[in-house]
């Protein structure tokens, strides 16, 4: 379901990772390197959150679930 929320967001492909961006949001997924073999997301907008996981689809799902949290209800 994240992934379906996912192609809906507008969203930017750097060398590190991707953004995602919307309107109350700005979440980065970076990618594994090798000095950090996990996936690190990262909220930008208001605040600084930070989660690193092993986990592709968790990192994707983390990032669906703050972009989603961060709209106004």
């Amino acid at each position: 379901m994240s992934m379906v929320y996912l192609a809906n967001v507008q969203s930017v492909e750097t060398a590190k990772g991707l953004n995602f961006y919307t309107t109350h949001a700005h979440v980065a997924v970076d990618f594994p390197t090798e000095d950090r073999p996990s996936y690190l997301v990262l909220s930008l907008f208001h605040h600084l959150d930070l989660m690193a996981t092993k986990d592709f689809a968790t990192a994707m799902d983390t990032a669906a679930r703050w972009l989603k949290q961060a709209e106004p209800a």
